[in-house]
């Protein structure tokens, strides 16, 4: 098409793809700009590969309505990336906690480098991680991975630097090299159900399991003979019978109980004549014991 150019830069020096018009690839944002925010173009309907990559003075991003697909490693590199956040009318991808998803938070496509947290739990509605999703994370130390986990992509956690524990709750295999450059890991502990080959790593077993009647779970390790227990996600604990709580054949060797941000409540019985507990570690979030 006469006067048509395939290729175009504008004013502020990001490479444009106009080959598939109406289709408009954002191809290249300079990695050396300065500038710690960028509002993407409306006209714009694509992140393509690698378009941010390494822009380390990038803190947040936001992605507005016209955008229908992200490329690979979009925003790996990002160091100094804090949140993401979506235009309101966006069709095909949400936050949650300042973490990128598609719209129906099945792929999880992008963890801020920078964000504050030091314990993750990935929403069980999750079934993707993609390529570099983790990638030169500053502050996450440890990492919970839900049961419906069907596919983590290679290198999916790169460069993390204070990252220790990894939960896998899934039952499927992965591959190690979803794991890289992550020299603080010292334990990977899976479900008991895991089909995976053994590896030095993989120390611990775990099986986790939903509280009958709440949106609260949990899990133990098998190998510690269930000394330490776990009480995640958010909700209400229900009212036990003195002898009906899921984890009462563990009484007599629980040591320490942690509930983590989110849970409400603390249901009655839940730990009586427990007689070895020693330790137990409530979140901010209750409210009822």
């Amino acid at each position: 098409m006469e006067g048509y150019t395939v290729y175009s830069s504008t004013d502020d020096g990001i490479l444009i793809d106009n080959h598939e018009s109406p289709k408009k690839i954002l191809m290249k944002y300079p990695s050396g700009k300065k500038e710690t925010t960028y509002e993407i173009p409306s006209d714009i309907t694509t992140i393509g590969k690698s378009a941010f990559e390494s822009s380390v003075s990038l803190t947040s991003m936001n992605i507005p309505t016209g955008i229908s697909t992200i490329e690979d490693k979009a925003f790996k590199g990002c160091k100094s990336m804090t949140k993401f956040t979506v235009t309101e009318g966006q069709l095909y991808f949400t936050v949650e906690e300042d973490v990128l998803f598609d719209i129906n938070k099945k792929i999880l496509i992008q963890y801020p480098a920078k964000k504050e947290t030091v314990k993750y739990y990935l929403p069980d509605t999750i079934t993707t991680i993609k390529s570099y999703s983790f990638d030169t994370v500053e502050k996450l130390e440890t990492v919970i991975l839900p049961e419906t986990i069907t596919t983590i992509e290679s290198t999916s956690f790169d460069s993390c630097e204070k990252l220790k524990n990894f939960y896998y709750l899934s039952e499927n295999t992965f591959n190690e090299d979803i794991i890289s450059n992550c020299h603080s890991l010292t334990i990977i502990k899976v479900n008991k159900n895991y089909k995976g080959e053994e590896s030095e790593k993989i120390k611990e077993r775990l099986t986790p399991n939903v509280i009958e009647g709440t949106t609260v779970r949990y899990f133990y390790d098998e190998s510690d003979d269930c000394e330490d227990l776990t009480i995640y996600r958010t909700g209400e604990m229900k009212d036990f019978e003195e002898t009906t709580q899921p984890w009462n054949s563990f009484k007599d060797v629980m040591k320490k109980v942690t509930i983590e941000e989110g849970v409400q409540s603390i249901g009655k019985n839940a730990f009586n004549s427990y007689s070895q507990l020693n330790e137990v570690i409530l979140p901010l979030s209750i409210t009822t014991i």
